[in-house]
């Protein structure tokens, strides 16, 4: 019974970790689209219709912004995730290390 409430414990935490990226990721893509219209009204100030669809160069940075956003994020959440893990890290090796020096004054 006990092993049962593990995985269901280690299912939620899990199930949590993935609802909390999926939220960022709705969050990111607020933020994309604000940015996107945010570009459409610098172009329209700058005399280019709304309803025109870029193209040549235009278009080309267009793309390229777009995928630097995109894989600006991903590295976010990467970063994210790694710097968890190195609080993590460095939390066990703090514990262990006060763990040594207390067990080290029975003699």
């Amino acid at each position: 019974m006990r092993k049962n409430g593990n995985a269901k414990k280690h299912f939620q935490e899990t199930r949590q970790q993935y609802r909390s990226i999926e939220l960022t990721r709705d969050v990111y893509s607020s933020i994309r689209e604000a940015n996107r219209l945010l570009r459409k009204y610098k172009a329209l100030e700058r005399g280019v219709s709304w309803d025109e669809n870029p193209s040549g160069w235009a278009w080309v940075r267009l793309k390229l912004v777009e995928l630097m956003e995109y894989l600006g994020f991903e590295l976010l959440l990467m970063f994210r995730k790694v710097l968890f893990g190195l609080a993590v890290l460095v939390g066990w090796v703090l514990v262990l290390g006060f763990l040594i020096i207390w067990l080290r004054d029975f003699k």
